[in-house]
């Protein structure tokens, strides 16, 4: 998806109250574990939109991304590990959130309702006539996965929002963050967002909360690394990092 993860990171608390809950110190950062495998569940369809708005304005062809024609049900069932994750997270999350998942679960259902079958005919990884994509667009498909994206990111900053306590955010964020990198892979860059999502804002120069000594390292890891050109073995290095810190952040293991 387009939108930079920096968007998302240290919204102001507002705890409206919601169902109760159990956890501790790393629910907030299940939510964001599977708010970023849902994330990354639809990205196939976005790209299927993007490409689809190429060819409106630039005459592009219309290639189908590699998964797209089983995204959508991957997607269905990672909304309910986000869903149950809110449910349990300790402060509870927001009834906003809860509100905008519950809906996006619907959205999506919807989708499938009335595109699933579309999508599962669709020929992954060639060309598609414009006409065929024209028909696509004229039975509602794009407009549809353009609405499953907004939702998308409108229910990630209502997490962000209603994850409690500013540790809960920060958890919330940088495992998004972390998880969304290690599934699409590092390759030659890591983000340069990435290092102001682990020090919790633009500008800071150190770690907000304080985290065991190889988890603080494999932070600082990362950050000293976002943006820059990377090798292939420091790239390897990077990943490994991430799952130390993925670890403690969702389970607090070392």
């Amino acid at each position: 998806m387009r939108r930079t993860i920096a968007t998302f990171v240290l919204f102001a608390a507002v705890w409206l109250g919601a169902v109760p809950a159990v956890g501790g110190p790393e629910s907030a950062a299940r939510v964001g574990l599977a708010l970023a495998d849902a994330w990354i569940s639809l990205a196939p369809l976005v790209e299927f939109y993007d490409a689809y708005a190429a060819l409106s304005f630039l005459g592009s062809p219309v290639v189908v991304p590699v998964g797209a024609a089983t995204a959508l049900p991957g997607f269905e069932e990672h909304l309910v590990a986000v869903h149950e994750a809110m449910v349990v997270q300790t402060p509870p999350q927001s009834v906003e959130a809860l509100a905008r998942v519950v809906r996006l679960r619907h959205d999506a259902q919807q989708v499938s309702e009335s595109c699933g079958e579309a999508l599962a005919e669709l020929a992954e990884g060639v060309p598609m006539a414009s006409e065929e994509a024209g028909a696509l667009a004229d039975a509602g498909l794009f407009r549809a996965i353009r609405g499953l994206q907004v939702s998308a990111e409108e229910t990630l900053d209502a997490a962000l929002q209603g994850a409690g306590e500013e540790e809960g955010r920060w958890r919330l964020a940088v495992t998004f963050a972390l998880r969304v990198l290690a599934l699409r892979g590092v390759g030659r860059e890591v983000p340069a967002t990435t290092r102001d999502i682990l020090f919790g804002g633009e500008g800071r120069e150190d770690l907000p909360f304080s985290a065991p000594e190889q988890v603080a390292g494999a932070m600082l890891f990362v950050a000293s690394n976002s943006g820059q050109t990377l090798d292939p073995a420091t790239a390897d290095e990077i990943l490994e990092a991430v799952q130390v810190i993925l670890d403690y952040m969702t389970a607090g293991e070392v």
